[in-house]
């Protein structure tokens, strides 16, 4: 087998061995895979190497969704042919989609994975059956060496955006053809997200830069009647920084008025496509209203909704394992947690938040159990235990169903009732 040295080298070349974890899985269509996947925050979270599948050693590659980030001085944005266009930042499970190999190369399987996995747990698998998702695998069928990388999202899959109207879907976000990251995939045109804006980079005759243009008629399409007097659809700007600027302040405002008329937000916010300015790399910019962004940081520390929506990401990425992992190893989980809040909190706020985090993610993997769950339990352990007091039982239930403490008080007044 080939060394985790070696595999860095060639794939992960800015990462070390120990970011790469051993993982073994098992394929919707039952092979075995042995792979390594990369757990650092870097453009190859969630990238595996294949080890071998069904035994046998086959060494393929294959490219994760990298994370994307706020603008900054690390990821500035140009355009490749004079604009840039910004997408609906759609709240749901990103879903990488690979073609699995054996060792001549051949393809053996469509598969869909989360950023932490190899291939998707059961829950999410048949969530993920009941999108429409033959347009991108037969795709892949003919471009085995392609990662596809898509948001799986609505009522079927809730977070904190409410896709109202959609049960569940898939939208197209990128792809990786091999050796670099792609956006421009015709085929997929029509199952993108909604475009908001388009961002104009403006040159002079002799080629010197003179600013942007931000036009925003793709948002007004959608939500004009929630933007009236703000109807502009070009606003010049000198810096890539303000147009950021003034499309989130638009969004707060269509956020702002939606919910007034509604109850709920809009969106969540949008995502601009463009190159790299360092390295010349496709990569993906997001861009979200302010109160999304920081949703009122408050003296009490982090705000729960905050909190919640990286909770989602990590059972979204790590499904039926999270609750083993929580009582194995919660650390890992908690580090998972305050490095996403982290690019948004600073460590004051994450630290004073720790309890918050915990006692929600615990609500969260140990749901509080229904009334007839209660009468189930009360009535097991006076079987199991005819002769002894309420007070007894009540101390063989905390031994018992330590998660579920918090249900005391209802089981009390239950076997208080049947005596």
């Amino acid at each position: 087998m080939t060394s985790k040295e070696t595999i860095c080298k060639e794939y992960f070349n800015d990462c070390k061995p120990r970011e790469l974890a051993l993982i073994k899985y098992v394929t919707p269509q039952g092979h075995s895979v042995e792979a390594f996947i990369c757990r650092k925050h870097n453009k190859h979270l969630g990238s595996l190497y294949i080890i071998s599948v069904d035994g046998e050693e086959t060494g393929q590659y294959v490219q994760g969704m990298p994370k994307i980030h706020y603008l900054d001085n690390y990821h500035m944005l140009k355009s490749s042919n004079g604009y840039m266009e910004a997408y609906e930042k759609l709240d749901g499970t990103n879903i990488c989609l690979y073609g699995l190999k054996n060792k001549n190369g051949e393809l053996l399987e469509v598969v869909p994975k989360t950023r932490n996995m190899g291939c998707l747990d059961s829950n999410f698998q048949s969530i993920f059956n009941q999108a429409d998702t033959k347009l991108f695998t037969d795709w892949i069928k003919e471009h085995k060496d392609y990662s596809v990388f898509l948001e799986l999202y609505g009522m079927g899959n809730p977070h904190m955006i409410k896709h109202m109207g959609v049960h569940i879907d898939t939208a197209f976000l990128g792809a990786f053809d091999g050796e670099n990251f792609v956006d421009d995939i015709v085929y997929f045109s029509m199952r993108r997200p909604r475009r908001f804006f388009k961002i104009y980079e403006m040159e002079s005759q002799k080629g010197n830069y003179t600013g942007y243009y931000v036009d925003m008629t793709g948002l007004l399409i959608h939500y004009g009647a929630y933007l009236q007097g703000n109807e502009k659809n070009l606003s010049r700007y000198d810096t890539l920084d303000e147009c950021v600027e003034y499309m989130k302040t638009v969004l707060e405002e269509l956020n702002k008025k939606y919910q007034e008329e509604n109850g709920r937000v809009a969106v969540e916010g949008t995502v601009i496509n463009g190159l790299n300015t360092r390295t010349n790399k496709f990569t993906y910019i997001k861009v979200k209203p302010t109160t999304i962004e920081t949703i009122h940081r408050s003296e009490n520390g982090i705000p729960r909704q905050s909190i919640m929506k990286e909770i989602m990401k990590y059972l979204d990425e790590y499904g039926s394992t999270a609750k083993e992992t929580w009582e194995n190893n919660p650390s890992s989980v908690m580090k998972y947690i305050n490095d996403n809040l982290a690019e948004t909190y600073d460590q004051a706020m994450i630290t004073k938040s720790q309890n918050k985090i915990k006692g929600l993610f615990e609500k969260k993997v140990y749901p509080l159990p229904t009334p007839t769950e209660i009468m189930e339990i009360g009535d097991k352990l006076k079987k199991e235990n005819p002769n002894k007091s309420i007070t007894d039982l009540m101390r063989l239930f905390g031994q018992q169903y330590p998660n579920m403490k918090k249900s005391g008080g209802k089981l009390y007044q239950y076997l208080e009732s049947k005596t």
